[in-house]
Parts: C-alpha cells; structure tokens; sequence
C-alpha cells in the first residue's frame, strides 16, 4: 500500500468515526427526549420526540449513503475482499434501521398524547432500535480498525 493510498485510508477511518461521534450525540438527545417525559400534558414532549427522530434519520439516511458510496466500504472491500459478507449485512442493516426509525416516527405521528400505554410502548422501540444501531456502529468501527490495522498499523 502506498503513502498515499494508507494517507486516504486514514482520512476515511478519521471521518467515518467522527460520523459515528455524531450519530451517537443525536441519538442521546433522543433518548434524553423519551427519557425528559412529563406526567401531565405530552403534546409538546411528543412534538420534540418526533423532531429529535427526523432529525436522527435524517442524519442516518445521508450517513448510510455515504458509507455506501464513496465511503468507506469500498476502500474496506479493495484492501479486504474476504471481508464483502460483513459489508454486505451492514449494507442490508442500513435499510432495516432506517425503515424502523421511520415506521416508529410514522407511528408517533398517529398516536395521541395522551394515549400513555402506546406512548410507553414507543419509547421502548426507539430504546431497542438505538441498542441495534449502537451494535451497528460498533461492527463498523471494528471492521474498519481490522480491515486497515495491518497495513496502517505497520508503519510505526
């Protein structure tokens, strides 16, 4: 691997995990939000949760994107080819998250504030959806330390 190509593969790695940093800083506003749940009146708690979803998937959906083309599976897939199952049910992952977060956010809009039972049972789907991209996120950072460790690592 040359200078350049390992200088790139770094930037990648340096970029895919501060993407990570922020993924993990919106997912705890979100949690802060279902976690902040007032006794009385949920109208306005409902209205932020739905906010700190979007802008969640929103996030995800553009994140997911990147990584997908021109991010850092390419670059994984060259150095590692042995390594495409793992891509590809992260690939396969991406949809699933993202089309949980928009199922739940769907389903948030239609319930009403005051329904306490469907409000809990929310909350909890979002707790188990952000668990499983928490696992997502840190199968990624482990490919991408075990893809390029070998040939990054070696030059110190």
């Amino acid at each position: 691997m040359t200078t350049e190509q390992t200088r790139q593969l770094e930037q990648i790695i340096q970029k895919s995990l501060e993407e990570h940093r922020a993924i993990t800083q919106l997912i705890q506003q979100l949690l802060e939000a279902i976690d902040n749940k007032p006794v009385g009146d949920r109208t306005a708690w409902q209205a932020n949760l739905q906010k700190q979803a979007g802008e969640l998937y929103g996030h995800l959906k553009e994140h997911f994107a990147l990584e997908e083309d021109g991010g850092f599976m390419t670059p994984v897939l060259e150095v590692r080819p042995t390594k495409a199952p793992i891509v590809e049910t992260l690939k396969a992952e991406h949809r699933l998250l993202l089309e949980e977060l928009d199922k739940l956010a769907q389903t948030m809009c239609k319930t009403a504030p005051s329904d306490c039972d469907a409000c809990e049972k929310l909350c909890e789907s979002f707790k188990q959806l952000v668990k499983s991209l928490k696992k997502h996120e840190q199968t990624e950072d482990r490919l991408l330390q075990s893809a390029f460790a070998e040939d990054i690592g070696t030059k110190d």
